[in-house]
């Protein structure tokens, strides 16, 4: 039984550690997404407005 029962409780821990884990990496994956939308608008404003300069040259 109490093999059984460090056995169980181990099993807890390893899912809390993973549980922790994929929030972060949620987090992480999210913030990255964020900066890349960002990154990507900025370029696209920019090459907007260098078209826009060439275009009334």
């Amino acid at each position: 039984l109490r093999q059984s029962i460090i056995i169980e409780q181990r099993n807890i821990d390893y899912f809390e550690s993973d549980s922790k884990l994929i929030n972060t990496l949620t987090i992480t994956y999210n913030e990255l997404k964020q900066q890349v939308t960002k990154n990507i608008s900025h370029i696209l404003q920019h090459t907007h407005m260098i078209v826009q300069e060439i275009i009334f040259r």
